[in-house]
């Protein structure tokens, strides 16, 4: 996996869209492979802003792990292309359309395919399994950064609607998720992971001050994650037969806003904001039924398993939310667990088209059942100790590998809420610097 760390420079208050794109270039070509140094930010064709104009990135505060060891892939393809066309493209990512900015906003869109997806270089399964997701990175200066993921005719934006990035803060409740809003200046870092069996971004807001109990409030963050579910093709290549838009991954978006999850031992008021939603395109359950699950309703959860609190079942992912993770005792003291994170389908009862709820596979409703039969591994995500480390983006090494961590929200006060005045913990997270390849087809 690639990964990269861009750090805001905090004097630049430009909210000229034509900038914002020669900084959304730097992304796009980190993406494609050509800077391998934080030193080049800036320095490529189409990446250099008007004379006069402040940088949009701090090179010295940035990272860029890029060298081919960690853009490895499975088969034979590369891990990105600049090829528009969804059906000659033969690498994991492929570009959709170039970074563009206008007027206030900017965006770069791209595609990811399924590891084992048959137009892959050197990929092969027994069907024909081409499923796709279409990716959206956005900035506005009236909503801040987000991260939308389409299906494969770039539809059913999630997890928010439209997908533009006019709406695109990540939450529905109010406008408190915008990170990074008013002005260039107001992000603080931006973090992407680029691997062959995920794709994860992280946005911590700048609001001034070095993260402290009393500014605590005016901070924001949210975390974005698509994973692959390891290939079985008796049912993901039946699934993609039957719904083209079928795909073996997940979304997972979380976050908080009025409060500063970087702040340990320092619960959240019960008026602020939280988000988190497990989300994907297409499930099949016995008939073979496709659907889209709906979102959380952003603050309130039903125990440990992340059920919805008004309508039950929906899927959850394992260790959930506001399940602990405390340290392993070991003979150098007390040690990290990593545990690798589980998406959970619900394969009783679902959430029909209407706010009802309908039978359970084989009774009256089997025809429509909407439940989902699949539980996966979340191909590159894990589960840290909860506070781990010292502040997001730490670096960890588990055997010969790097990991880096993501702070997503705090807990441990209520098994219902995250915004509870005893949630004193900090739910860490943690995803590979190098990709890392998906298994063998089963």
């Amino acid at each position: 996996m690639a990964y990269f760390k861009f750090k805001f420079d905090n004097t630049n208050t430009s909210t000229n869209g034509s900038h914002f794109q020669y900084w959304m270039r730097c992304i796009q070509n980190a993406m494609a492979g050509l800077h391998t140094s934080a030193s080049t930010i800036g320095t490529l064709t189409g990446e250099n802003v008007d004379a006069g104009i402040a940088a949009g990135w701090v090179n010295a505060d940035s990272i860029i792990i890029n060298d081919a060891a960690h853009r490895t892939t499975k088969h034979a393809g590369d891990l990105w292309s600049n090829t528009t066309s969804t059906s000659s493209a033969d690498a994991v990512y492929h570009l959709a359309s170039n970074a563009y900015g206008t007027s206030d906003h900017c965006n770069i869109q791209f595609y990811k395919r399924h590891y084992m997806s048959n137009l892959i270089d050197g990929a092969s399964t027994t069907t024909t399994f081409n499923p796709y997701v279409k990716m959206r990175l956005n900035y506005r200066t009236s909503t801040g950064w987000s991260m939308n993921v389409m299906d494969k005719n770039g539809s059913n934006a999630m997890p928010n609607s439209g997908g533009d990035g006019v709406n695109a803060y990540p939450t529905y409740n109010t406008s408190n998720h915008e990170i990074g809003d008013s002005n260039w200046s107001k992000g603080d870092t931006l973090e992407i992971w680029m691997g062959e069996t995920f794709f994860v971004v992280s946005a911590y807001h700048w609001f001034g001050q070095t993260p402290s109990n009393a500014y605590k409030n005016d901070a924001r963050n949210f975390w974005f994650g698509w994973f692959d579910f390891p290939y079985i093709d008796k049912v993901d290549g039946y699934g993609f037969g039957e719904y083209s838009t079928y795909y073996p991954g997940v979304m997972v978006s979380g976050g908080m806003a009025n409060h500063d999850v970087r702040i340990k031992n320092s619960p959240p008021d019960t008026s602020d904001k939280a988000e988190w939603q497990i989300r994907r395109f297409g499930a099949v359950n016995g008939l073979g039924t496709y659907y889209n699950t709906p979102s959380y309703s952003h603050n309130y959860f039903a125990a440990n398993n992340l059920q919805g609190y008004t309508y039950a079942p929906y899927p959850s992912m394992w260790p959930g939310a506001l399940t602990p993770v405390t340290p392993l005792p070991s003979a150098d003291g007390l040690g990290p667990l990593m545990i690798p994170c589980q998406y959970q389908g619900s394969t009783q009862n679902g959430r029909g088209s209407s706010t009802s709820t309908i039978g359970s596979s084989g009774g009256a409703a089997s025809t429509k059942n909407w439940g989902d039969s699949r539980w996966s591994p979340m191909l590159g995500l894990y589960r840290l100790n909860d506070e781990f480390g010292n502040a997001p983006g730490d670096r960890l090494k588990v055997g010969g590998d790097y990991y880096r961590t993501i702070w997503s929200h705090k807990f441990g006060g209520s098994y219902e809420s995250f915004n509870h005045g005893s949630s004193y913990e900090t739910a860490v997270f943690a995803v590979p610097e190098k990709s890392v390849v998906g298994p063998d087809p089963i």
